[in-house]
């Protein structure tokens, strides 16, 4: 499945880095959290995770051989315990147990960001869940032995015709009762808090191998055949998204139709002829990983696509005029969005600029608003804002107007060094939501960082002005108060060498969006352009306080 969806994120414009597609080829994508939620089908993390718990396999057999009965029940008492560290560290911490929120995906600046990503996808994490299953199969030989032996064996057949019933009652009230949700269960469901009632199901359909299998298990028997198609159903669901035609207005059935008969042709076609080559050379199959990581960083090496083909690089007005697109590089590959609204400043004999980064992303889910079932909407619109620097050709910079080429390239970084007042990443943000009553649907604005950030110079020392949405306080958002705001960092570091700190210009409106305020420098006092029409100025400080100073109109422009 990597070869489509690299070509399809080829022409995306989202290709990761060759880094992490090679070592996706090799399945160690998971292992470092800098590359798991960068690769490419995301979603099959868990293949890092099974080449190595195969090879434990044997190793661990010969360790729970031996296990007994009681052994064995308390070992797996233990494994179901594990997952619940997640939420009771930090309860006994006395610190929020959605700490994890605080990440967004793909990010990796911070250890918070590492460790979030490191607990959602690192194999270690996940051992717990492949010792169980080998446990559930001990249990399960155990338990029948005991049963060959009983002089009542339904005593042992009984409970297994209530296990996957059970198992599957007590996860449908989960995922269907908010009352019944897991504490931080974005993560603590994922590390499998749910495992109690997840081996129910399996060992109740698995049964005892003396016994016959109860019902429940019987029914099951009738979807075996899907056992065929079910990998190919899982690997290229997303790919059969990403080409279905109108992804915002999905019929479910018809697109269940579609990803089905695409898994049974690739099944057929593909699956089973490559398991049959696999089998067949041991030894050549070893050259796979060397010859795909080839393969698909080859496909990268294609011209790059343009984002914007019908809009040129160039366009000239006049003789000392034009319109550009700048030579600036994503440090992080352009799998991480689009760079727009560059800004520009020359601080001696260098350039500084800013751009922002961003990404739609448009999910939908299952929820709940005002205590009814309900469609969420997710828009999220994925937004950083990148710093950047490079020499000063003041020759070529002269030249710019006339020869139209842009005397500098620049390789961006995101400024993960801004932080709020309280020390915090400018991360976890206000989100607007809106409810739909005619269709049931919450409509939910998502922004995971700051945009539209302007760099200008004050006493020789870099500062960026930017909007954004408020960042969430320990008691969230302010009623009326989720609408973009303006805030001032000072005395920026292009580099990284020194945390920015972003404060909030108090002169604006609260209960309105506040955006693309114009900076300027006059007398060492700084300024910004409110609004042009009346056309007012406000002075501003460090510390984000402001006033207005002046307000004047222009009847002509007035009447526009």
């Amino acid at each position: 499945s990597l070869l489509p969806a690299v070509v399809i994120a080829k022409a995306l414009g989202s290709v990761p880095s060759v880094q992490v597609l090679i070592a996706q080829s090799f399945l160690v994508q998971a292992w470092w959290p800098g590359w798991t939620e960068q690769a490419l089908q995301t979603h099959c993390w868990f293949l890092s995770a099974m080449v190595v718990f195969w090879l434990l396999f044997k190793p661990l057999s010969r360790c729970l051989q031996n296990l007994s009965l009681v052994a064995t029940l308390a070992s797996m008492v233990a494994l179901f315990v594990l997952p619940w560290l997640v939420i009771l560290v930090p309860a006994i911490a006395h610190q929020s147990l959605t700490w994890y929120s605080a990440h967004s995906w793909g990010q990796t600046s911070t250890l918070l960001d590492l460790f979030v990503v490191f607990l959602k996808f690192h194999p270690a994490c996940y051992l717990h869940i492949f010792v169980l299953g080998m446990l559930l199969a001990k249990l399960r030989i155990l338990l029948d032995a005991k049963a060959k032996t009983s002089a009542r064996p339904w005593v042992f057949c009984l409970p297994m015709e209530f296990l996957a019933p059970i198992g599957y009652l007590g996860l449908f009230l989960v995922f269907s009762l908010p009352e019944l949700e897991p504490w931080a269960f974005k993560l603590s469901a994922r590390l499998s808090v749910l495992l109690p009632f997840q081996a129910a199901v399996l060992l109740g359909l698995a049964g005892l191998p003396s016994m016959p299998i109860g019902r429940v298990a019987q029914f099951a028997t009738w979807f075996n055949f899907l056992e065929n198609y079910s990998y190919a159903m899982y690997v290229f669901q997303f790919i059969c998204y990403s080409v279905w035609p109108d992804r915002g207005q999905i019929n479910l059935a018809l697109f269940l139709i579609f990803s089905m008969g695409s898994a049974v042709v690739i099944a057929t076609v593909v699956q089973k002829r490559v398991q049959g080559w696999w089998g067949k050379y041991p030894t050549g199959r070893l050259a796979v990983p060397f010859v795909l990581s080839a393969v698909i960083v080859g496909v990268t090496m294609l011209p790059v696509h343009d984002p914007n083909p019908d809009v040129p690089i160039v366009v000239r007005h006049d003789s000392r005029m034009f319109d550009t697109r700048l030579p600036l590089v994503d440090s992080e590959g352009s799998a991480m969005g689009l760079l727009m609204n560059p800004s520009l400043a020359v601080q001696g004999d260098r350039i500084v600029m800013t751009a922002r980064r961003h990404k739609l992303e448009v999910s939908w889910r299952n929820g709940w608003y005002n205590h009814s079932s309900a469609l969420v909407e997710d828009q999220t619109w994925h937004s950083d804002i990148l710093l950047g620097e490079a020499a000063l050709d003041a020759e070529a910079w002269s030249r710019w107007p006339t020869t139209g080429e842009a005397p500098f390239q620049a390789s961006m970084k995101p400024w993960y060094w801004l932080r709020t007042p309280q020390n915090q990443g400018w991360r976890h943000l206000c989100a607007p939501e809106e409810y739909v009553a005619k269709n049931k649907t919450l409509v939910r604005h998502v922004v995971t960082g700051p945009e539209d950030a302007k760099v200008f110079l004050r006493n020789g020392s870099i500062s960026v002005s930017f909007n954004s949405l408020p960042p969430m306080g320990e008691e969230g958002c302010a009623l009326g108060q989720d609408v973009s705001q303006m805030y001032l960092a000072s005395s920026v570091s292009a580099d990284g060498a020194a945390d920015s700190v972003g404060r909030h210009l108090t002169c604006g409106a609260t209960d309105k969006a506040e955006k693309n305020w114009i900076p300027f420098e006059q007398n060492g006092k700084m300024y910004f352009v409110y609004s042009p029409s009346p056309h007012r100025v406000v002075r501003a400080e460090d510390d984000g306080s402001c006033q207005q100073v002046f307000s004047t109109d222009f009847e002509p422009f007035a009447k526009l």
